[in-house]
């Protein structure tokens, strides 16, 4: 809402304090929830995640590139992850559910893949979940400055002092999480 009413107020130098201070404005607020959106995000993220990992073991439809998943379950969880991030998801009053949701899904994930068990009968090989966790290790790295970055500065908030703690040694304990 800053940033559109920081457009108008460029043109019109009354227009953030009258849009503010409009009944149409105070009205949409007071019906407007953020642990309400945050929710109906978080099902609409986190149930396919869910909904995966309950059925067989699949290979993905790119498995065959390099750089690429080689399972479902770990783009699944990655695209999930990135949703989280997206800019028509995450509100930068809600960039800390946000994160949270994220180490969450990283979590997730991370128990999952302790509890896989591949045998003779898998069609899935142990060459292809470890190349899964190495791609997810170096794109949970960028995932500070490369997607939680983006949502702070749309914002206008100054993120110096907050990415060394994203990418400092909490961003370690997500990556050694996973292994």
């Amino acid at each position: 809402m800053n940033k559109f009413t920081s457009l108008f107020a460029a043109v019109q130098k009354n227009f953030a304090r009258e849009f503010w201070r409009h009944p149409a404005t105070s009205s949409f607020l007071d019906r407007w929830s953020f642990p309400v959106y945050y929710q109906v995000r978080f099902m609409e993220i986190a149930a396919p995640l869910e909904e995966a990992m309950g059925l067989p073991l699949r290979k993905s439809a790119e498995s065959g590139s390099d750089g690429k998943f080689q399972l479902e379950i770990s783009m699944i969880t990655w695209n999930a992850i990135l949703r989280c991030w997206s800019p028509d998801v995450c509100l930068p009053e809600l960039v800390h559910r946000f994160w949270k949701l994220s180490l969450l899904l990283i979590s997730r994930y991370t128990s999952w893949l302790d509890k896989l068990k591949i045998d003779g009968s898998s069609l899935v090989t142990l060459p292809e979940v470890l190349s899964d966790i190495a791609i997810f290790q170096k794109l949970i790295l960028q995932l500070p400055s490369g997607y939680v970055r983006p949502v702070l500065e749309s914002d206008g908030k100054d993120v110096a002092g907050i990415l060394p703690v994203l990418s400092g040694k909490h961003g370690e304990l997500a990556v050694r999480s996973t292994c």
